[in-house]
């Protein structure tokens, strides 16, 4: 294994670990502040130059939060919208149209 692989490995490892301390019980990631921040940018920084996406003169492009989120961060599945949940959400509607209809006179109704 090269040092340059090692090195790649070794700072994505010191990301994770950062992400995982700012990562709150429910699994939401917040942003580091103070030395885990100056950890996060120095890390991402050199894993970006190791990976040949920046020079050391390059300032990064955008956040480097949002980039590593995007990146890097592990993703969680997106929940998926179960077929019962599409009946009850048509039910609900259904019921408050009619329940709407209901509060008005069937005159009125009948008129429009």
């Amino acid at each position: 294994m090269s040092r340059t692989t090692h090195e790649i490995q070794r700072t994505l490892t010191n990301l994770h670990i950062i992400l995982h301390r700012n990562t709150t019980p429910d699994g939401i990631y917040h942003r580091p502040y103070g030395t885990d921040w100056v950890a996060f940018f120095h890390n991402f920084r050199r894993l970006l130059i190791l990976r040949g996406l920046i020079t050391h003169a390059d300032r990064l492009p955008m956040d480097p939060w949002e980039m590593f989120l995007d990146e890097y961060a592990p993703r969680r599945p997106e929940p998926e919208a179960s077929e019962g949940a599409v009946q009850n959400v048509a039910a609900v509607a259904s019921s408050s149209s009619s329940s709407s209809s209901s509060s008005y006179p069937a005159g009125i109704l009948s008129a429009i």
